[in-house]
Parts: C-alpha cells; sequence; structure tokens
C-alpha cells in the first residue's frame, strides 16, 4: 500500500486549514489609543497643575481595553479614578468602569460589544478624582491621537515674541466618521 497519497492529502488538508485559520481572526482588530489628563479637560475646568497620560490598546475580538495610566502633581490624594463615557471633550459622562487604586493604574476593563462603536469614536475619558476636586481633577479623553501645542516648539529657538501665550491639547478623533479636532488651551493671555 502506497502511504505517499495519503500523507499527501493530509498536508494538503493541513495547510487548507491553515490558510483558513487567519481568514477567521482577520475581522479583529487592534486600535492603539491616548490621553492626556489636564485640569482644563475637565467640566468645569479645575485650578491644578496636575497633569499625566495613558496608554490603551482596545482588542474589538476579546472586548477589551487594557490600559496604563500616569499622572503626578495633584493638588491632594486621589480618591477614585474611572472610564467615563459616553460624551465629547466638555461634556460630562456617566462611569463605565473604575480603575484601580494607585499610580500608574494598570489592567483590562472588559466592555459590552454595544459600547464598542462609542469607544472607537472617542467618547470615552480618563477622569481622575481627588479630595479637593470631587468631581474630577484631571480628564483626558481617549482617542488615537493627541497632540500638545505650546510656543516652545515655534522655531526659530528661542520661540519668536508672540501676542498671545497658550498651551492648547488637541484630540483628534478619526476612527470613525470624517476628523473630528478638540482644543483645550491651558491659558491664553495678551
Amino acid at each position: 500500500m502506497n502511504r505517499m497519497p495519503r500523507a499527501l492529502a493530509i498536508l494538503a488538508l493541513t495547510l487548507l486549514a491553515g490558510a483558513s485559520l487567519p481568514a477567521a481572526t482577520a475581522h479583529a482588530k487592534i486600535y492603539v489609543y491616548n490621553c492626556v489628563l489636564s485640569p482644563k479637560q475637565e467640566t468645569p475646568p479645575t485650578a491644578s497643575s496636575g497633569a499625566g497620560g495613558g496608554y490603551f490598546v482596545i482588542d474589538t475580538d476579546a472586548n477589551t481595553v487594557k490600559y496604563w495610566i500616569s499622572f503626578g502633581g495633584l493638588t491632594s490624594p486621589e480618591n477614585a479614578a474611572h472610564i467615563h463615557g459616553f460624551a465629547s471633550p466638555g461634556v460630562p459622562g456617566g462611569i463605565l468602569t473604575s480603575l484601580p487604586a494607585g499610580n500608574p493604574k494598570i489592567g483590562t476593563w472588559n466592555y459590552t460589544e454595544p459600547q464598542e462603536a462609542s469607544i472607537l469614536a472617542g467618547l470615552t475619558y480618563a477622569n481622575i478624582h481627588t479630595d479637593n476636586f470631587g468631581g474630577g481633577e484631571l480628564r483626558g479623553q481617549i482617542v488615537p491621537l493627541n497632540a500638545v501645542l505650546d510656543q516652545a516648539q515655534e522655531t526659530p529657538t528661542p520661540p519668536v515674541a508672540s501676542f498671545l501665550k497658550t498651551s492648547t491639547v488637541c484630540s483628534i478623533r478619526s476612527t470613525i466618521g470624517p476628523p473630528t479636532i478638540f482644543a483645550t488651551f491651558a491659558r491664553m493671555l495678551r
């Protein structure tokens, strides 16, 4: 009995099965988002000089958001932290999940399938609450791209004289629909 045709048939079936595996998982997507935690993004803005940032990996197959959030310069001890939504920058939203105490905050949020579109649309934000600011001292919209604009980045160096002094955080949402840009001004002085 010749075993070669049987071995070739098994090999062919194995290759065919292996080739179909990537097709079955090709719909899973991984998105990397971030946030810039700022007192000026709070509603209303706070007088804090704190700041921070976060890194978020969204897995649409597992319906998870893995996060790493760090911050500093709070005016009083942290008493809670959450991911809120669904809201655009400058608009308050309800609590979606609590974050662990401490700094940095590292963990995984298991979200529901109906929440996914709003998460990918940039309608969630991280919020650090403190004793002095119970509604939140630092807030950062969770979006695919953030940019911090300030005069120190201008050329020539040192920065040219300017009538306006500002520090701006821009969040760009572009995964669903046309790009949307939100800007938060830290201060604007003449």
